[in-house]
């Protein structure tokens, strides 16, 4: 079963946020909640951090270890990510992240360009499982065009991509496989980051029309499942806004669907602000729901 959510990506800004859909309220302290992930940051297996290509196995070597990519319950990862493979040569590479026993995955967020793939449960140790050996691991599937797909075709290094394992699977270790194509100008892969979730989920964000009062010209940028290079993501203005924001003066922001959508939470990232109010909207379907 698939369980959609909405993830968004914000510019640096604050603002209060208000949307025609069933979200989930940030809280003081943070409360995760449905995001939460079962990674915890003594499961990382550091000796085995590795990346592989062309034959030829080496150990990751960094300060931060695993950490620097994937995201724990009490870890995040490094906007630097990790950066792998021959840059010469082209042919797959791969990243092994293992750990010291099994969690649940049923979506990986990934920030990179590649395809992740998750040790089976029978596999070899995972922290010298074969990178090479395609049937030793399980491969994602991201929705593209409407179907599912395994493959990197068409992601970017700014894209943030949602991907779904089979029911029930159970893995400890998790590889990142980056295939570049000859045409490109390095044949080098790049991971940002690897947030896990033991549900299985879809983000519906892109499939809806995205909304702004200020700069309503960039306001596809919020949905568009990228950072926008970083520093291109939508904001309300290159100096702000003359009025200042406040609870009597938002900024808002809302995705509209054709449709009535049914989700079970929100994601935001790249967002700036400090205080958000998260409203759905419950009027007629023949009225407009911005205000």
């Amino acid at each position: 079963m698939l369980r959609p959510f909405l993830l968004l990506i914000f510019a640096s800004i604050l603002f209060l946020f208000h949307a025609d859909i069933p979200l989930l309220f940030s809280q003081e302290p943070y409360d995760p909640g449905f995001f939460q992930t079962p990674v915890t940051r003594d499961l990382f297996l550091e000796e085995g951090f590795a990346e592989w290509c062309q034959g030829q196995e080496r150990r990751i070597e960094h300060p931060r270890g695993i950490s620097l990519v994937l995201n724990s319950q009490d870890s995040t990862s490094d906007w630097p990510g990790v950066r792998f493979g021959d840059p010469k040569n082209p042919g797959p590479r791969h990243v092994r992240i293992p750990l010291k026993r099994k969690i649940p995955v049923g979506t990986l967020l990934v920030s990179g360009i590649g395809t992740p793939s998750v040790l089976k449960e029978a596999g070899e140790n995972p922290q010298n499982a074969d990178l090479s050996n395609e049937e030793l691991w399980i491969p994602g599937q991201r929705v593209a065009e409407h179907r599912l797909v395994d493959s990197e075709d068409g992601l970017r290094d700014d894209s943030y991509t949602v991907w779904i394992f089979p029911p029930g699977t159970k893995t400890q270790a998790i590889r990142f496989t980056h295939v570049p194509q000859s045409s490109d100008k390095t044949y080098t892969g790049w991971l940002g980051g690897l947030y896990v979730l033991s549900q299985r989920v879809l983000n519906l964000a892109p499939y809806g029309i995205a909304h702004t009062v200020a700069e309503g010209h960039k306001a596809g940028r919020i949905n568009d499942h990228t950072d926008n290079a970083k520093w291109e993501a939508w904001d309300n203005g290159p100096q702000g806004r003359t009025l200042p924001l406040s609870e009597d003066a938002p900024e808002f922001v809302s995705i509209v669907w054709d449709a009535p959508v049914d989700l079970c939470g929100l994601c935001t990232f790249w967002s700036g602000f400090r205080k958000a109010q998260v409203e759905v909207y419950v009027g007629p379907p023949e009225k407009h729901p911005n205000p």
